[in-house]
């Protein structure tokens, strides 16, 4: 996976975090994100387009949010976050 590909593919999860926060709060983000991690990392499931979908059910979200990783919506407040943390 080329260096563009994997960026899109790591914005498009962030992005699923972050609506998953806004849509229920900021607890939902360790279960979130270790069910992403242990699908991407763990199982080396980095091309494998269930991912999302799957972690957000682990997380008992609704699949519906898996539509924030290809929008936009949530970037400036990604960057914001970011910038915060440092």
């Amino acid at each position: 996976m080329d260096y563009r590909t994997l960026m899109s593919t790591a914005w498009g999860s962030v992005r699923v975090c972050a609506a998953a926060a806004e849509h229920v709060g900021r607890p939902v983000l360790g279960p979130l994100y270790t069910a992403i991690g242990t699908r991407l990392h763990n199982q080396r499931r980095r091309e494998d387009p269930t991912v999302i979908t799957e972690a957000l059910s682990e997380a008992g979200l609704p699949a519906s949010l898996a539509a924030a990783a290809t929008s936009t919506e949530f970037d400036q407040r990604i960057k914001d976050s970011h910038h915060e943390a440092f």
